[in-house]
């Protein structure tokens, strides 16, 4: 059953992408988007780049610690 559901999420998602580029493909025929590839679209779509931060634990502990304070009280 959790195989069914599983094809059904990825179908609608498939679906989504497809009705996303053949909005924008009007715009990358005329030019004024750069054309890209249905494949390419949805491997940019689905695998997003992650950003990572080379501040030490102990920078960003200080720096949630200073938002809590200045939002504690509102």
């Amino acid at each position: 059953m959790a195989g069914f559901l599983t094809h059904a999420i990825d179908q609608e998602r498939e679906q989504k992408a497809w009705e996303l580029w053949t909005a924008l493909y009007p715009s990358m025929n005329i030019g004024t988007l750069s054309f890209i590839k249905f494949e390419d679209f949805k491997k940019r779509l689905f695998n997003p780049q992650q950003k990572y931060s080379q501040k030490s634990k102990s920078d960003i502990l200080a720096e949630m610690t200073a938002l809590a304070e200045a939002n504690r009280g509102r």
